[in-house]
Order: structure tokens, then C-alpha cells, then sequence
């Protein structure tokens, strides 16, 4: 999971001192190179480019989940996933191979969704904030229907390549245009779980328009490595007649209707 790029200078000698410091806070190295910084902890390393690196103070407590992921490539020694650029990467646990311009969510983070509410054959299931299409490809295989929503423009047509490359039937790519829960809802119906990823889906998309969706007996889970979003969003499901439940741990929220 990703925060949106913080307004940091990507050359700035300060910034590059800064993350060292959090990346050795976790027992990680730090190298920035003109084009790619290297993340590394022992002979692993994760590389990424100007787009993504803001996003270093999560990558070293995501670290090991990434890996446990993701089958890295064998490069002089070392175990390399490079998200410098759009590349094909292997998923460990099922074996397929998709086309990543960051890394993904965990396996255990998917589980996590699915802990209280596991989608039947029969169910409409909302990923909200798809990224390229993981969460996307475990929906598909358990729901009648995937409706992957994913805000960011780049990141959305690699998705689409994704479904169609992978021959997903079952899976819908919403359009970019959509800019509300309510307009979704609209499209595609009720579903029976909403997964959101809180960092790439801005509160507005859930906050207008409430009462078109207020009233739908679904089920939400959402996460986020803010602490903070994870709260507002409790409050609004809470306000709108939802029993939220957070663990901090695991920086999910699961909330059903009342």
C-alpha cells in the first residue's frame, strides 16, 4: 500500500540523510543512485525511481512482506524486485505473473479482507483502490462479479492490461470518470464487500452523497498505514449506520451494518 507522493525534492541531500536514518531505523540501506534509490537488507533489495520515493518510510516495514510477495530476480548475487519501472513480477502464492509498477499488496493484508467477510459465488465484490490487480485476481476467483476502481490513471491501464492479459471474465475495470461510491453503486449495483485502500481513495469519494449508499447491506474493509484515515473513516461508516472495528496491528477495518 502507498501514501501519495509527498511535495519532497528527490536530489535534496537532506531528504536522501533523512531516509537513511529511517531506513537503518530498521535494520535496511539506504543507496541513492541519479535515477533509483536501493533499498537493501542483506542481499535483498528493492529499487525504486523518482515516482515512488517519498514512499521509503513504509517500504522498511513492509520489507519482508514484499518479499514473502514476490519472487525477486537473481542479479550478482543479490535478490532484486525493481519497481523502477513498469516490469512483469511473479506472484509467489498463486504462481501468476503480473505487470506491477509498484508493489502490491500483501498476501496477508488480502487475507485480512477477507477475514470476516469471505466473498461466495453469488456476490458483487467492490476493490476500491485496485492498484494493478492482485486484490483484483483473489476477489475474482471467489466472487460472481469484481469491480476494480482505481483512481490513479497510470496505474489504471496497467490494471486493465492485467485483466485482459489474465482473461478475467468475471471482472469489471470501472472508468476513470467515476468520482463517487454513489456513482459506482449506480453502474454496477449493490455489492456484498467493499475493499478499500484508504491511501489511494481520498475521503470525498465515500463523504458526498452519503445516503446513496448509506442504507446498502455490504460489507467494508479497508486499509491504510495511516492510523488517522483509518479513524475518519470509522467515523464516517459509524455515521452512517455501520459497527466499525479497527486493528491498529494490522491497519484494517472491517465494519457490517448494524
Amino acid at each position: 500500500m502507498q501514501n501519495p507522493v509527498a511535495p519532497l525534492d528527490f536530489d535534496s541531500a537532506g531528504v536522501k540523510i533523512w531516509m537513511r536514518i529511517k531506513a537503518a531505523s530498521r535494520g535496511c540501506r539506504l543507496h541513492c543512485g541519479p535515477y533509483a534509490w536501493d533499498l537493501k537488507k542483506g542481499r535483498r533489495v528493492i529499487r525504486i525511481g523518482k515516482r515512488h520515493f517519498s514512499a521509503v518510510t513504509h517500504l522498511v516495514l513492509d520489507f519482508d512482506q514484499i518479499f514473502e510477495t514476490l519472487i525477486p530476480k537473481q542479479l550478482g548475487g543479490q535478490e532484486l524486485l525493481d519497481f523502477s519501472h513498469i516490469q512483469m513480477h511473479k506472484h509467489r502464492s498463486s504462481g501468476v505473473t503480473f505487470e506491477l509498477a509498484q508493489w502490491p499488496d500483501g498476501d496477508a493484508l488480502i487475507d485480512s479482507y477477507l477475514a470476516l467477510y469471505l466473498p461466495t459465488p453469488k456476490d458483487l465484490v467492490f476493490d476500491l483502490g485496485a492498484g494493478c490487480g492482485i486484490s483484483t485476481y483473489a476477489f475474482s476467483n471467489l466472487a460472481k462479479m469484481v469491480v476494480a476502481y482505481e483512481p490513479d490513471s497510470h496505474l489504471r491501464v496497467i490494471l486493465e492490461r492485467n485483466v485482459g492479459r489474465l482473461e478475467l471474465p468475471n471482472v469489471v475495470v470501472a472508468r476513470e470518470s467515476i468520482t463517487s461510491l454513489a456513482e459506482l453503486l449506480a453502474l454496477y449495483h449493490h455489492p456484498a464487500l467493499c475493499k478499500v485502500n484508504l491511501d489511494r481513495i481520498p475521503a470525498t469519494f465515500f463523504s458526498r452523497d452519503t445516503s446513496a449508499w448509506a442504507s446498502f447491506p455490504a460489507f467494508f474493509s479497508a486499509s491504510s498505514d495511516s492510523h488517522q484515515l483509518l479513524r475518519r473513516f470509522s467515523r464516517l461508516l459509524k455515521d452512517n449506520g455501520f459497527e466499525p472495528t479497527i486493528n491498529k496491528h494490522l491497519g484494517v477495518l472491517w465494519a457490517e451494518p448494524v
